[in-house]
């Protein structure tokens, strides 16, 4: 909705809040009005809202003249919203990254574009296990395109999980008093419809085997069941493939790799000048 038509629906619905306000019979909304709400849930001002819904209800006006009950649109669009974070924790991401958008990122630059364009075929992607490598220095926004794909999978309906490998791969490696068990630490990076893995290549050394292990079968997994797998890193593909192997690398495809290297490091904006 443009902004001269959001004005212009305030106003309509500002007239038919007064006149419901009126102490005569109680006048519901009309239904062509309503429809326009629920076509733009955030379109009216919330003091408006808090007249004319009722515990999550408001009355709306058919074209027979007939006054019935229906969600608040405003109501149905916040209670999504909240029912969505929920998801997104649930997959693992941080309070960092719950609420960022594409237009968060610089979407001047090529790479951006590029990603976000692709989140528009995101069913074929999960469909046919399109792996993506996402590699270049720390702060230049992979974590941020990870997640962002991550959303797009989780609105078409597909189960995402985002994992730190190096921080499972310390969960199981003391096998004394693991908080979690190797078979359990691959049936969750193997189970979900879209795995993303952050910040590969960034473990310490003493945990490298458990992580080759890890990696193997559960990439092993979902190749045989055709998931696709998103990596960030700030290693290079020949780093990751001298640090994990081949066997495992080849165990991504199909996969596309793409270099992350424009000149914005997001991690390094100041939004408040508090110190």
């Amino acid at each position: 909705m443009t902004e001269h038509a959001g004005g212009k629906f305030r106003g309509a619905l500002t007239q038919a809040l007064s006149a419901s306000a009126a102490p005569s019979a109680q006048v519901g909304m009309p239904l062509e009005r309503f429809q326009a709400w629920r076509a733009s849930p955030l379109s009216i001002s919330q003091k408006d809202h808090d007249r004319i819904c009722m515990g999550g209800f408001v009355d709306v006006q058919k074209a027979d003249g007939v006054t019935a009950s229906a969600k608040c649109p405003m109501c149905e669009f916040q209670r999504s919203q909240q029912d969505f974070v929920r998801k997104l924790r649930t997959a693992g991401v941080g309070e960092r990254y719950l609420n960022v958008e594409w237009d968060d990122l610089d979407l001047s630059e090529p790479i951006f574009q590029r990603i976000r364009k692709a989140c528009g075929n995101i069913d074929r992607i999960v469909r046919e296990g399109r792996s993506l490598i996402l590699w270049g220095k720390p702060g230049l926004g992979k974590t941020q395109m990870s997640v962002l794909i991550g959303k797009a999978a989780l609105r078409a309906g597909y189960s995402v999980h985002l994992v730190n490998l190096g921080r499972v791969a310390c969960m199981v490696r003391d096998y004394e008093s693991a908080e979690l068990s190797e078979a359990q630490a691959v049936a969750m990076m193997a189970s979900a419809d879209l795995l993303l893995l952050e910040d590969l290549g960034a473990g310490e050394s003493d945990k490298l085997k458990v992580e080759r292990r890890l990696l193997y079968l559960a990439l092993e997994e979902r190749m045989n069941n055709n998931r696709p797998t998103i990596i960030t890193t700030n290693c290079t593909v020949p780093e990751l493939t001298d640090v994990y192997g081949a066997r495992i690398m080849h165990r991504l495809q199909p996969c596309q790799m793409l270099e992350v290297n424009h000149k914005t490091n997001f991690r390094l904006r100041v939004v408040d000048e508090l110190w």
